[in-house]
């Protein structure tokens, strides 16, 4: 696991008080040490050759392709991967501020392509998925928690995440993404933060507290622009601009006033 300072901040127009909040996140994030994924590279996340654990030895259809009716192989030779995950979340609490269990449910679709296979040019990608979201908060109801007992933890709704475009350039060293991005993506994430449940392991908390509506991040992606830089395998750069998530203040001549904001993040990495 590769160690990563971060500096991220956030940064708002037309108000001083909020400017001086967001420069003190990205103090506060300078000396947050945490991991980075590895590099991605263009291939697009869709693989030349589908690989199936339901593959019959005797080289019959997938059961996959025997239930979509072979409309699964067909699109990944066209370059296009489709699939989902479902993740259930019962839990029970049995102190806290009232005893009782919840459930929460977490529906994701996506879809992947390789442009180039489909008839653009090289280095092309794209990518969409969404979320349907149910169930209650043990966190709210039971516990009082400020930061969420899971990182699946959001509001009931059906919604598309991210959708965008991403285009490698010069023999992959370069990616340049475009479109409706999340930051807790690609920044400020540990690698090994997958294997605990707790939502502190997820979007960090000082992210969350510090940006207007928690910032782009999981459940609600923004649009954005992400470059990142990859000259050898052991050093990478990357650079985020995301629209932050616009919150209304009161005013005492401006009642309602939406304040424009925008969330910026920086990464470097180098591997011994």
């Amino acid at each position: 696991m590769s160690d990563t300072f971060k500096s991220t901040g956030a940064v708002r127009a037309h108000s001083s008080s909020n400017l001086a909040r967001g420069l003190r996140a990205a103090l506060m994030g300078i000396a947050a040490l945490v991991a980075l994924p590895a590099a991605a590279s263009a291939n697009c996340e869709v693989p030349v050759e589908r690989l199936d654990p339901f593959v019959e030895a005797n080289g019959r259809m997938a059961l996959t392709d025997r239930v979509t009716g072979g409309t699964y192989a067909a699109l990944n030779q066209v370059g296009i991967d489709v699939g989902g995950a479902y993740v259930a979340e019962p839990f029970y609490n049995w102190g806290g501020i009232d005893e009782g269990g919840e459930y929460q449910g977490v529906l994701e679709l996506y879809v992947n392509a390789d442009m180039k296979r489909l008839g653009l040019w090289d280095g092309l990608c794209f990518h969409a998925n969404g979320f349907q979201i149910h169930g209650n908060s043990i966190t709210g109801a039971n516990i009082g928690a400020l930061m969420p007992v899971t990182s699946f933890e959001a509001n009931d709704a059906t919604r598309l995440f991210e959708i965008w475009f991403e285009q490698f350039l010069f023999n992959d060293t370069v990616s340049v993404k475009v479109g409706q991005l999340a930051a807790d993506e690609e920044f400020f994430a540990a690698d090994g933060g997958g294997y605990f449940i707790n939502g502190t392991w997820g979007w960090a908390p000082i992210a969350a507290e510090n940006n207007p509506g928690g910032g782009p991040a999981y459940p609600l992606a923004t649009p954005g622009v992400r470059v990142a830089v990859t000259p050898t395998e052991q050093t990478s750069l990357m650079i985020g601009i995301y629209n932050a998530i616009r919150r209304r203040i009161a005013r005492p001549t401006i009642h309602k006033s939406v304040i424009p904001t925008a969330w910026i993040s920086v990464s470097g990495t180098i591997r011994s």
